[in-house]
């Protein structure tokens, strides 16, 4: 997952990071989280581009997500309402603005 044609993104990443007052021990490390977070996202809408057409996996993916019992676990049943719309939303750029600002001083 990385190729020479990547290193002027990651020098763009890490310079802005130091740039920002990051030490370069920081930096590697804010890198990496924001990679994974970034990868772990097209991986999901990838997964969810190619299980989206199959009904029972949409089926699925709702029961486990909002079928869950209360007494045992309080916060899924609480944030169960909302996971249908927290799941059809595209909130990439605002997520990793939110977590670049919990990265940087």
């Amino acid at each position: 997952m990385i190729a020479p044609a990547v290193l002027p993104t990651m020098e763009r990443i890490n310079a802005s990071a130091m740039a920002c007052g990051l030490s370069t021990e920081e930096a590697a490390r804010a890198y990496r989280i924001v990679w994974g977070f970034t990868v772990g996202h097209l991986l999901i809408r990838l997964g969810a581009a190619r299980t989206d057409a199959r009904e029972e996996h949409q089926a699925l993916q709702t029961r486990v997500r909002t079928d869950v019992d209360a007494r045992r676990w309080p916060a899924l049943a609480a944030v169960a309402p909302h996971w249908a719309a927290a799941r059809a939303r595209d909130t990439y750029d605002t997520d990793v603005a939110v977590l670049l600002t919990g990265l940087l001083p």
